[in-house]
């Protein structure tokens, strides 16, 4: 039997709205879409989006999933290395790039011009001084691989 709960969808009252159109809405939601983009996506109003969300079903996979996160972290992370390294030599950075973007380590990428290079800084805060000293730029053009690297005061 499948669960539903009930919602008003767009234009229908009293329609509920069912476990996997409530997870659909959850994964856009995880991917950064506003009630409003989901509810066009749906065709279901915002209320409705925002009390699917909120559902006991939901809120219970989610912290499942926050359980068995925290419980593999270190295989997850040994994997995680473990497909930067093969990516790596195939030429494919992404793990890598995804790890140190959603670690804080850098930015987004940002383009300059058609080339699409990648800017990474490194810098070292000492406690109480403020800004980073002895920062160190590096440039890397990804068509061609050079490497460029500028040491400064920042």
């Amino acid at each position: 039997m499948r669960k539903t709960m009930p919602v008003k969808p767009r234009g229908q009252q009293g329609v509920a709205v069912s476990r996997e159109e409530r997870q659909q809405m959850a994964i856009y939601k995880a991917a950064g879409l506003s009630h409003s983009e989901i509810s066009r996506r749906t065709g279901r109003t915002r209320e409705a989006i925002i009390n699917a969300l909120r559902s006991p079903d939901l809120v219970a996979m989610r912290e499942r999933a926050r359980d068995v996160l925290t419980e593999n972290l270190v295989e997850f992370a040994d994997r995680w290395l473990e497909a930067a390294r093969v990516g790596a030599s195939r030429g494919r950075h992404e793990p890598v790039r995804d790890a140190l973007l959603h670690l804080g380590v850098i930015d987004a990428v940002e383009t300059r011009g058609t080339s699409g290079a990648i800017q990474v800084n490194v810098g070292v805060a000492l406690p109480g001084a403020g800004a980073p000293i002895g920062v160190e730029r590096i440039d890397v053009e990804p068509q061609t691989g050079h490497v460029t690297a500028q040491r400064g005061t920042e």
